[in-house]
């Protein structure tokens, strides 16, 4: 058991260590009592870094509340959400920093509750880190679906028919 339980710890320490060279983005969306939640975890260095070269006004000296706003800008400009074909809107509430991440939390403005397909267009940190993906995982209706998006695949249709 000492045995196991030392390997373990040897081995999330490493990924801990590295973590940085698994190069992803994680997407959460899923349904809550008044509508729909997309949770986004992006690791702090590549996502100031997309933020630097979408923004050439960006500075270390922004404002958190500027900030906010370039983290909205920016993934507002690199994700698209389609329910049952209608465009979605989404509000970003939070930005939040988490040890070498930075977590955002995004209201969806949609309340309809029968869905019955969702299309995501994601190229968040695609143009700016090599070997990057983007990681989605859907939990609607009960039924976890999870995509990997990269550069070759930035688009996916998911259906609950």
């Amino acid at each position: 058991m000492k045995k196991l339980t030392a390997t373990m710890f040897i081995v999330f320490v490493w990924i801990s260590s590295h973590a940085h060279e698994f190069k992803m983005g994680m997407f959460e969306f899923y349904q809550t009592k008044n509508g729909y939640q997309l949770d986004m975890k992006f690791d702090k260095v590549d996502l100031l870094t997309g933020i630097r070269v979408n923004f050439s006004e960006y500075s270390s000296e922004t404002s958190s509340l500027q900030f906010e706003s370039y983290v909205s800008d920016y993934i507002n400009s690199n994700l698209g959400i389609t329910i049952n074909q209608t465009c979605i809107e989404f509000t970003i509430d939070t930005v939040e920093f988490e040890d070498d991440f930075i977590v955002v939390y995004a209201d969806l403005n949609y309340t309809i509750d029968n869905i019955e397909e969702i299309t995501i267009y994601n190229t968040c940190l695609l143009d700016v880190v090599d070997g990057h993906s983007n990681v989605m995982n859907f939990l609607i209706k009960d039924r976890r679906r999870t995509f990997r998006l990269d550069e070759d695949r930035v688009r996916t249709i998911v259906s609950y028919n």
